[in-house]
């Protein structure tokens, strides 16, 4: 891994801005939701005066969070269950804190890309920022669909006695 130039380091911290902190759109969002947005922040490359260089070029996967915590003796992850980040995904949308910039799926081997937005600032009550469009979820049925769906005409010729 290499980040800010140094093979292996990840960065100390990240800014948060007050305005953010204090705004109805933060307090509105899950326990979880919360720090899932921490993960993206902490997913930033910033220059010195604190600009996102990245703003519409980041990866944070539902392996990358279920693993958040490391894992338990048995192996399984100790971080968020799915459907936790699922919801979690949707809430950040739904109250303007990020937008999926390219919509990834597991069964392409694929990441989502997702930009930070600023449109939380405009959120109230009620409101809907985004929605998760829906898509690459359905992505195992499709192949599945594909492996097993004979298009066009089919041609049997018996041959022998």
């Amino acid at each position: 891994m290499v980040r800010n130039g140094k093979r292996g380091k990840t960065k100390p911290g990240t800014w948060v801005t007050r305005e953010m902190l204090n705004s109805e759109a933060f307090w509105a969002l899950s326990g979880k939701a919360k720090g899932m947005l921490f993960q993206f922040l902490l997913k930033r490359d910033m220059d010195k005066k604190h600009n996102c260089l990245n703003q519409r070029n980041i990866t944070l996967t539902y392996k990358e969070l279920e693993a958040i915590f490391g894992k338990k003796s048995d192996g399984t992850p100790c971080g968020l269950a799915r459907s936790s980040i699922a919801r979690g995904i949707r809430d950040l949308l739904a109250k303007g804190f990020i937008e999926i910039i390219r919509q990834g799926g597991a069964y392409q081997k694929d990441k989502t890309i997702y930009g930070l937005t600023h449109e939380w600032k405009y959120w109230h009550p009620g409101a809907v920022i985004r929605e998760k469009q829906p898509g690459k979820k359905a992505g195992y049925e499709a192949l599945k669909k594909k492996s097993t769906t004979i298009t066009g005409p089919i041609h049997t010729t018996i041959t022998g006695p």
